[in-house]
Formats: C-alpha cells, structure tokens, sequence
C-alpha cells in the first residue's frame, strides 16, 4: 500500500493537534506507545491515520 505525501503530517501538524509540543510528540513516540516517524530525506513524517487510531485508542480508554 502506497502512503500519499497528502496522507502525511509533520511533528509541528501534530503538535497544533494535540495542543502539545514538538518535542512531546516524541515523548509520547518513546514512553506511550504513539505511532513511529516515517522518515523521508532529514524529515520525520507520521501517517495521518496512524495517529488518528492512537487518539481514539487513548480516548477509548479513558472512557472505560
């Protein structure tokens, strides 16, 4: 399956998101589990559907 350059987001993109900051997205990549980086040249991209699953998968739990 082929990924889409419109189907990738940076760490900034998901910072914004998460209303965290860049270097908690990485954080949150070494001690909780989120999705690992694509990288691509210097740039570290994630699949936009791969963090959207681990928000809701967060969100979930939280629920129970």
């Amino acid at each position: 399956m082929q990924t889409s350059l419109s189907q990738l987001i940076s760490a900034k993109q998901i910072a914004a998101r998460l209303s965290v900051s860049r270097p908690t997205v990485y954080t949150l990549m070494r001690d909780h589990g989120f999705p690992r980086a694509i990288k691509i040249g210097s740039r570290s991209l994630w699949r936009e559907s791969e963090v959207e699953a681990w928000v809701q998968s967060r969100s979930g739990a939280r629920n129970v």
